[in-house]
């Protein structure tokens, strides 16, 4: 049977394995904090936007922006860049997105950016456009995937729009760590111990053999003086 500390920090270790691997979408949401695993997301910069006609878009998991706006995701724990995508409809050829991590601006690449978005109702294409992306008419969608030379995890993530577009683009940003492996659960090696009762016995044991001993020693000086 197992101790009870090994069994303990197998669960401990199991449940930590469990919480670190979501395996499922959540979009983070602007006026309060979003809770994510472990992660709690705060959204600050833009408002949030009710997702009506802005199909599969939820209920609150979407942020308007506009010209000169920034909208920033601030996680309390590091987030895998491979797991985060921005998703933005209502984009204008004129609405200039550009995405930055804590680590620096992000560099765009084609592979990044699937369009238009299943389900939307911006069936126009999102592509990319110097140090960021743009719309190919006034109602575009896309997603985009932070993959392209990512750090190896981020604590924040802007995106700023410049130009002005016919109506202020719809995004929302999401992570989804269904691809990230489940860390590996490693039991650990439990340290030999002894109950109270062989504690115990041990003491008597030394302290009978320590007596022993001084018996042993004051008959021999006996001896000696005879």
């Amino acid at each position: 049977m197992l101790p009870i500390s090994r069994i303990a920090s197998v669960l401990l270790l199991t449940f930590g394995a469990v919480s670190a691997s979501n395996a499922a979408k959540q979009c983070f949401q602007a006026g309060g904090p979003t809770v994510y695993g472990d992660v709690t997301a705060t959204v600050t910069g833009c408002v949030n936007h009710s997702g009506r006609g802005f199909a599969p878009f939820g209920p609150f998991e979407a942020q308007s922006i506009s010209e000169r706006l920034t909208c920033t995701y601030t996680f309390n724990k590091p987030l895998l860049t491979s797991s985060v995508t921005v998703e933005s409809q209502s984009h204008d050829q004129l609405a200039l997105l550009t995405i930055a991590t804590d680590a620096g601006p992000y560099t765009p690449a084609e592979g990044d950016v699937v369009t238009p978005i299943p389900g939307s109702l911006s069936r126009f294409a999102v592509v990319v456009s110097g140090a960021g992306y743009t719309g190919t008419n006034p109602a575009s969608s896309g997603t985009m995937s932070l993959k392209n030379n990512p750090p190896e995890a981020i604590r924040s993530i802007s995106v700023t729009q410049t130009g002005v577009g016919s109506s202020p683009t719809v995004i929302r940003v999401c992570a989804d760590d269904a691809g990230v492996p489940t860390p590996v659960v490693r039991e650990s090696v439990p340290v030999p111990t002894l109950s109270e009762w062989n504690v115990l016995l041990t003491a008597c044991l030394l302290g009978v053999g320590g007596l022993f001993a001084f018996w042993r020693s004051k008959r021999n000086s006996h001896q000696a003086q005879a």
